[in-house]
């Protein structure tokens, strides 16, 4: 792994642990045992190392998605597989999801980050839109909210903040299942 990536995987650990305010270069570098004078040379500001966490958590998002659904074949159990992997991502204990939201917090003051989250959270929409309209979910966009990508995508974000604000899996989970059972009820 290279120096960037470790410092970027040590900022994930700081946020996703300790909140976006936990974040410093000193923390970083202490975390790695170097002079925090290496993190300013590969993030000079601290918008930098924003940005770059949120390029990131998008990569890691990116290749847990892949390493989840590229075994599978049908389109509904990649469908299902990637509903999955969110809700293992609004688990109390993830990283990921800790990390996502003080990113949000973060770009409500920058627009750099904001827009690429923006980014972000259109790849996410389309790769399930891509996966439902493989499954075969197309035609009942109109009739029914968690069938459209956007919705469907808010939805999750949603639950996955109220995971972490109740540390509750298990009213999450059910939750979730809600969402799932609604979009699957006419296929089965």
């Amino acid at each position: 792994m290279d120096r960037r990536s470790e410092l970027l995987q040590s900022a994930y650990e700081i946020v996703g642990r300790d909140g976006l305010e936990a974040l410093h270069a000193r923390a970083i570098a202490q975390a790695l045992q170097i002079n925090h004078a290496t993190v300013h040379y590969y993030f000079p500001t601290r918008n930098d190392l924003l940005g770059a966490l949120v390029d990131y958590a998008e990569e890691r998002y990116l290749r847990d998605r892949d390493r989840v659904l590229n075994s599978l074949t049908s389109p509904v159990e990649r469908l299902q597989a990637e509903v999955a992997l969110f809700e293992a991502y609004c688990r109390p204990q993830s990283r990921f999801f800790r990390v996502w939201a003080s990113l949000f917090v973060a770009a409500q003051g920058n627009d750099e980050i904001r827009q690429k989250l923006k980014r972000f959270s259109q790849v996410w929409a389309a790769r399930f839109s891509e996966n439902k309209n493989l499954a075969g979910y197309a035609a009942r966009v109109s009739q029914d909210p968690f069938t459209d990508p956007y919705l469907f995508c808010a939805t999750m974000l949603g639950l996955g903040l109220m995971a972490q604000l109740h540390q509750n899996q298990e009213e999450t989970s059910d939750k979730v299942d809600l969402v799932v059972a609604r979009l699957f009820e006419e296929r089965e």
